[in-house]
């Protein structure tokens, strides 16, 4: 079964015992980019009917989530394996709303909303896989969060207009979505605070370089409109940031954007570099609460 890529549930009776080892299955699947075996799924998904993942605790749950995240190199088969055993329509209603939600098609013709989630993810675990980026693990996960909730405001905003499909405010709309998935878990408040950051603000990079390139900013009004965003998403770390911005920006069936350069990245960080905002602030010696 392993030189065939397959997995396969070992004791069935066992294996019920312990309702964690469907998740442990997402995160196999995805890490090691197995198969699983017919008789395994539906014994899974059966599983899932029940209610017997009920029981578990969101410490587990979230443990396995992690692995799923940071270990896999296309965490995006995870994900659709837990959509066709029916634990994003269970548990994950915020994810499951973006399934059959259209986008335009001149800027995402990879179909909906959630295929277009699942190509971010595989791009957002390639990108922190990059040691030129210099993350952390923690801010590695806080990406992975950010790219898995960054469009969860558009199925609440997507309409039609003048004959285009439109998702006008989506940013602003995935707070919430995005805050009560990660409340589900035990990520931590800073991929909590990641994950809303990068769902209302993913789109600021980009708009910031079309508003440059088309001389509607100055270059002093550009730098200007860059530090108040790193000072806005703190303390989200500006490279984690543009990662998962990156990633969204990648994450479409376009060639174009694929491979190459991300210009408004490059714009983004070299002003960064330029104005020193790269650098750690010093703490105040004395704080508010050391005055009270």
């Amino acid at each position: 079964d392993l030189e065939a890529r397959l997995l396969r549930v070992v004791d069935a009776a066992h294996f019920a015992e312990d309702p964690l080892r469907v998740f442990r299955a997402l995160q196999f699947v995805a890490r090691l980019e197995l198969r699983i075996e017919p008789a395994t799924f539906e014994l899974m998904r059966s599983m899932v009917d029940s209610g017997q993942l009920d029981e578990l605790s969101p410490e587990r749950i979230t443990d396995e989530w992690k692995k799923l995240l940071l270990k896999a190199e296309k965490p995006s088969l995870g994900l659709e394996l837990a959509r066709q055993l029916g634990i994003i329509k269970k548990y994950y209603p915020e994810l499951h709303a973006l399934i059959g939600v259209d986008q335009e098609k001149e800027w995402h013709p990879e179909g909906d909303v959630w295929t277009h989630e699942m190509m971010v993810l595989d791009w957002a675990a390639k990108i922190i896989r990059e040691d030129s980026r210099g993350l952390s693990l923690p801010e590695k996960l806080q990406v992975m969060i950010g790219a898995l909730c960054h469009d969860l405001g558009k199925p609440a905003t997507t309409a039609y207009v003048d004959g285009r499909i439109r998702s006008r405010g989506h940013e602003e709309a995935g707070e919430e979505p995005a805050l009560a998935l990660c409340q589900r878990h035990t990520f931590g408040e800073d991929a909590e605070h990641a994950a809303t950051v990068i769902a209302t603000d993913h789109l600021k990079p980009g708009m910031l370089h079309i508003a440059f390139e088309k001389g509607k900013m100055t270059e002093t009004q550009y730098a200007n409109a860059v530090r108040k965003v790193v000072k806005r998403i703190q303390p989200l770390s500006w490279r984690a940031y543009i990662a998962a911005a990156e990633a969204d920006w990648r994450g479409r069936a376009m060639p174009e954007v694929q491979s190459g350069s991300y210009p408004a990245g490059e714009k983004f960080i070299s002003t960064i570099m330029s104005l020193g905002l790269d650098k750690t602030p010093p703490k105040p010696l004395i704080q508010g609460r050391d005055l009270i």
